[in-house]
């Protein structure tokens, strides 16, 4: 008899970038040989308001519905993450230009 396969935590990674004041980085860009293994079920999210922005790592959702200007509009995300991003257990938010050296892992999450 088999045991079922344990149930990975979800995490999910999210960066907001509204207006066009600078690029979308790539958090993956830098992650060191060896240390892209991870024992989480991980997403990345990217909250804006440009339609025009493309990458390989991100998930775009778009933040056009609203009439805030974009420097208060990118605040929303990062203050209401259970409203945004209802699916996942964890969310972490990292700044547009965030890079990791290895990715995050389950005993990441723990705390006291």
């Amino acid at each position: 008899m088999t045991t079922p396969a344990a149930r990975r935590l979800r995490l999910v990674i999210y960066t907001v970038l509204t207006g066009s004041k600078e690029p979308l980085g790539d958090p993956l860009a830098e992650l060191e040989q060896g240390r892209e293994e991870t024992d989480l079920e991980i997403g990345f999210v990217c909250f804006t308001d440009n339609r025009a922005l493309r990458s390989p790592v991100w998930e775009f959702r778009y933040l056009d519905d609203t009439p805030l200007p974009p420097e208060k509009l990118s605040r929303r995300p990062k203050a209401l993450p259970h409203e945004y991003l209802p699916d996942w257990e964890y969310s972490l938010y990292v700044d547009n230009i965030v890079r990791f050296k290895r990715m995050p892992r389950a005993a990441d999450l723990q705390c006291a």
